[in-house]
C-alpha cells in the first residue's frame, strides 16, 4: 500500500472543497515518473489525454507541465529530468516530494492501466469548471445592465466549451487505431453483402446509390412549394423507424417541424402506415377495416422512440443541441435528427442579421452536430424562385435558398421535382441526386406521390 505524501507548503494551493482526487493525481504522476523512461509511448498517450487543468494540486500541475515540456522536446521523462526541468523554469522544486511520488506505485507499462485514474481526473476537472461557470453566472446575473439574451448565449457558449474540452481527448485517434477501426467496419460490411452502411430510406434505388442514411452524414432534401418534401422526409423517417422495429433493434430520433404541429405530423405518419386518406382520418369517416388499420398504425407509431419538438418560439443550433442531448439521455442513443426546414432555424449570434449569414451559421452548426453525435442530420430546404424563370426549371445546387453553405456542407443533396413542369397535377415525381459524396450523382429516381395518403412509392426498381 502506498504511503500518503505530504505536499510542500510553498507549493500547496489554498485548501477548499472544490472537487478533486489527490490520490488519483499522485498515482498517475508516480507511474509516469517511474516507468516513463522505459515506456515513452505511455507518456505520449497520457500527454494527449490530459492537460494541466485536469490536475487540481499546484505541485502536481507543476510536475505535469514539466512532463509536457520534456515530451515536446522528445526527452526522457523520469525523476531526474522532471526535477531539472522544474528548476530550469525558475520554479522551486521539492525533490523529496517528487521522489516520494514514485514509492509504492505499480509497474504499469500501458496507459490503459491508468484509465480509471484518468477518468477520475477528467470528471473532477469538469465539476470544477461547472462550479466556476455557476459562480460566474451568479455574479453576471446580478449585474444592473444585464442583457438577458446576451447572458444566455454566453452561458451556453461557456457550457459548450466545457463539453468540448471533455470530448477533445476522446476525438484524437492514432493512424493505427483509425486503420483498425476502418478494417473492422469493412470486414463487417463484406461479411453481409448488400447490407447498407446507414439507415434505410425505404427507397431501394436511393439506398443503393447513397448507401442509406449514414451516421454523421448531413442530408438535404430541397423542393419547391407543393412538391411533397415534408411528406418525403416523413416517409424516410417512417422507414428508418419501421426497419429498426422489424429487426428488434429500435432506433431513436428527433423530428422538428417549424411549419406543422405534432398532431399534423402524426396524422401523416398514420396515413403512410395505414394507406388511409388523411382527410378521412381527420374527419373520422372510415370503414370498419380502415378503423382497424388506423388503430394498428397508431399503436405501432406510439411504440417508436421518436420525439417531436413542439411549442418552440425560437429554435437555434444551441437549443437543438440541448434537445439532442435530452433524447440521447432518454433513450440512451440518438440515431437521426430531421428538421423541416433549415431556413426557419434562427442563429445563435445576434450579430448575424442577414439571412445569408444566419443560414450559413446554422448549416455549419448542424453539420458539426451530426459529426459530434455520429448521427445523420436530415434537413429540408426551400429554393429560390429563380428556377421558375428559366426555360429549364430543373433545380441546381445554386437554387438552394439563402446560402451556398448548405450545398457545401451536405454529403447528399436530393431535389424533388415534377415529372412534367407543364403539368403540376401529375403525381409523378423525380428524385434527383444532385450531390453524393459517397457515390454517383446526377441520377434520377422516378417516384409517384400519393398526397391523400402522405405517401411516396417507387414507380420502378431501376433508376435512370
Amino acid at each position: 500500500m502506498r504511503t500518503a505524501q505530504t505536499e510542500p507548503a510553498h507549493l500547496t494551493a489554498p485548501i477548499d472543497d472544490r472537487p478533486h482526487d489527490a490520490e488519483a493525481e499522485r498515482m498517475i504522476l508516480g507511474v509516469l515518473l517511474k516507468m516513463g523512461d522505459e515506456y515513452p509511448a505511455m507518456i505520449a498517450e497520457m500527454v494527449a489525454e490530459l492537460s494541466a487543468e485536469d490536475f487540481y494540486r499546484q505541485p502536481h500541475r507543476q510536475i505535469w507541465k514539466a512532463i509536457q515540456r520534456l515530451h515536446a522536446a522528445r526527452e526522457t521523462v523520469d525523476f531526474l529530468t522532471v526535477t531539472r526541468s522544474i528548476q530550469q523554469s525558475n520554479e522551486p522544486a521539492d525533490i523529496a516530494y517528487i521522489s516520494g511520488l514514485i514509492d509504492g506505485v505499480p509497474f504499469y507499462s500501458r496507459a490503459s492501466a491508468l484509465a480509471p485514474h484518468v477518468d477520475i481526473l477528467k470528471s473532477t476537472a469538469t465539476k470544477r469548471q461547472l462550479q466556476a461557470l455557476g459562480n460566474w453566472l451568479m455574479v453576471e446575473s446580478n449585474a444592473t445592465d444585464l442583457q438577458i439574451d446576451d447572458l444566455i448565449y454566453e452561458a451556453q457558449s461557456k457550457l459548450n466549451g466545457v463539453s468540448l474540452l471533455r470530448e477533445t481527448a476522446d476525438n484524437l485517434i492514432s493512424a493505427n487505431e483509425a486503420v483498425n477501426r476502418t478494417m473492422a467496419e469493412l470486414e463487417q460490411r463484406w461479411s453481409s453483402p448488400g447490407a447498407l452502411a446507414g439507415l434505410t430510406t425505404g427507397l431501394p434505388d436511393l439506398d443503393r446509390l447513397i448507401g442509406g442514411i449514414r451516421p454523421g452524414g448531413y442530408y438535404c432534401i430541397a423542393a419547391g412549394t407543393g412538391m411533397g418534401k415534408t411528406t418525403l422526409a416523413l416517409n424516410i423517417v417512417n422507414s428508418i423507424l419501421a426497419d429498426g422495429a422489424s429487426k428488434d433493434r429500435p432506433v431513436a430520433g428527433l423530428m422538428i417541424s417549424l411549419e406543422m404541429t405534432c398532431s399534423e405530423l402524426i396524422v401523416k405518419l398514420i396515413g403512410i402506415n395505414s394507406m388511409i386518406d388523411t382527410s378521412r382520418i381527420q374527419s373520422g369517416q372510415m370503414t370498419p377495416s380502415e378503423k382497424a388499420a388506423f388503430l394498428r398504425a397508431s399503436q405501432e407509431i406510439g411504440q417508436h422512440h421518436l420525439d417531436f419538438v413542439e411549442g418552440f418560439g425560437k429554435v437555434t443550433p444551441q437549443s437543438l443541441a440541448a434537445m439532442v442531448e435530452r433524447v440521447k439521455l432518454k433513450y440512451g442513443r440518438i440515431d437521426f435528427l430531421c428538421i423541416d426546414y433549415v431556413q426557419l432555424v434562427d442563429g445563435d449570434k445576434k450579430a448575424l442579421d442577414t439571412e445569408y449569414a444566419r443560414t450559413s451559421e446554422v448549416s455549419r452548426e448542424l453539420k458539426r452536430l451530426a459529426l459530434q453525435h455520429n448521427m445523420p442530420v436530415i434537413v429540408l430546404s426551400q429554393l429560390n424562385r429563380q428556377s421558375t424563370q428559366r426555360s429549364n426549371q430543373d433545380y441546381t445546387l445554386s437554387d438552394i435558398r439563402s446560402t451556398g453553405q448548405i450545398a457545401q456542407d451536405s454529403d447528399v443533396v436530393l431535389f424533388l421535382m415534377p415529372e412534367d413542369w407543364a403539368n403540376k397535377e401529375d403525381p409523378r415525381r423525380r428524385l434527383h441526386i444532385a450531390k453524393n459524396r459517397s457515390g454517383r450523382s446526377e441520377v434520377t429516381i422516378p417516384l409517384i406521390f400519393f398526397p391523400e395518403q402522405s405517401r411516396f412509392a417507387v414507380i420502378e426498381e431501376s433508376y435512370r
